[in-house]
């Protein structure tokens, strides 16, 4: 897994993009303020939405730190900022963990040795043969994720981030949630991009993201576009 990261401009509002990482009140690797234990979801300061009371929420009970997104990236950064002291809040718009593990077939089969394929706390996905397959990669990160006990919110879709004071605002379907720090792990294929190409074709044309080889007929022929990991 791969991750983005930038640090980001004095904006006012901008809209969420995937790989932006943004560190809220410290340099050179220290926090600002103590890191606090376990929050239940009640102190989570979740706001209705309004710009005038987004100084107020951040300083009344902001998070530690907001990741937006439940997927592989996701559940990684939750652990890495666990162990740097701060207890994460993770948005997830789906109704689980995993991200496209959970969304492709579940018998299609990892390229890399499944002894390779380690989440943080140093397992593996449990199965048969030399590769794991996407089923078992799936379950690895609910095991995980119920292990941590990280307090992901699902159904919460993040909408908007403002600089508010020495923190963060942001917009979410369930209000405004106050933070410190933000991490969005959205992933690459919430907007796969399909690019125009010259000329006509009067067949199929899908996304990786889309395919489902079930839809496939016999001896069907299939032209693939790009030569990464999802072509492969």
């Amino acid at each position: 897994m791969h991750c983005a990261t930038r640090r980001p401009a004095d904006a006012s509002t901008r809209p969420l993009r995937r790989g932006t990482l943004a560190y809220a009140g410290y340099a050179t690797g220290s926090p600002s303020g103590e890191a606090r234990g376990s929050a239940s979801r009640a102190s989570m300061a979740l706001r209705p939405t309004g710009s005038q009371r987004y100084a107020a929420a951040v300083a009344d009970h902001p998070s530690d730190i907001v990741i937006v997104g439940a997927g592989p990236a996701g559940l990684c950064a939750a652990a890495a900022a666990r162990r740097r002291g701060w207890e994460p809040v993770v948005l997830e718009r789906a109704e689980q963990v995993g991200g496209l593990w959970a969304r492709i077939p579940g018998d299609l089969r990892c390229l890399s040795p499944r002894e390779r394929d380690r989440l943080p706390d140093g397992t593996s996905p449990r199965g048969p043969g030399a590769r794991a397959s996407a089923a078992e990669v799936l379950a690895a990160f609910e095991r995980f994720a119920a292990f941590e006990r990280f307090d992901v919110r699902f159904g919460v879709e993040a909408t908007a981030l403002e600089r508010a004071g020495d923190g963060w605002a942001l917009t979410t379907t369930e209000g405004v949630l106050s933070t410190r720090r933000i991490v969005v792990a959205t992933g690459e294929f919430g907007r796969p991009f399909v690019p125009a190409v010259p000329g006509t074709f009067r067949g199929r044309q899908q996304h990786s993201s889309a395919v489902d080889p079930s839809t496939f007929a016999a001896g069907e022929r299939v032209a693939l576009v790009g030569s990464g990991a999802s072509a492969v």
